[in-house]
């Protein structure tokens, strides 16, 4: 079922050897975990789920498993980034970015052998150019010891964050 809509979807995943793998996994004891992203035929959108083992009496029941898609994400991002006056993203790995603000508007065309848009394909000029080249700088206070990644877009140097 859609958030915000009555239309129930339902998609056979019973043949997807990923979802047999990770059934197999939560029954032999696996705890809960993030899904890769992937591309569902019945809503034609990217969505990750959460797979939320359930267990009585330590024997394996079944799962939960609610999944989120791409644009609901993006559109999460795109309200943070307006409220912060920031640029938030996610990505996936080094090369694809998993939301953006601009995804939720529809702008890539998702599908099972792509679903998931590089960093060029996002259309953001600041992700494009995020790995250029090591761009690693120093932030002052109130971050002691911060680093950040940081690119120059029309002359302007963006901080993207880093690690803490």
């Amino acid at each position: 079922m859609l958030r915000n809509s009555d239309e129930v979807f339902v998609e056979d995943w019973s043949s997807r050897p990923e979802i047999a793998a990770a059934m197999a996994a939560m029954s032999n004891g696996a705890s809960a975990q993030w899904s890769p992203p992937f591309f569902s035929v019945a809503i034609h959108e990217t969505i990750v789920s959460y797979r939320q083992p359930i267990r009585a009496e330590g024997q394996f029941m079944g799962a939960f498993i609610p999944a989120l898609t791409v644009n609901e994400m993006s559109s999460y991002l795109a309200r943070l980034s307006d409220d912060l006056d920031i640029d938030a993203f996610i990505l996936y790995g080094r090369d694809h970015v998993l939301a953006e603000p601009t995804m939720s508007t529809g702008k890539f065309a998702y599908s099972a052998a792509n679903p998931l848009p590089t960093l060029a394909e996002a259309g953001n000029p600041i992700l494009a150019r995020i790995w250029d080249q090591d761009r690693r700088s120093r932030l002052s206070a109130p971050l002691k010891n911060a680093e950040a990644h940081y690119v120059v877009v029309d002359d302007v140097p963006i901080v993207l964050g880093g690690d803490y």
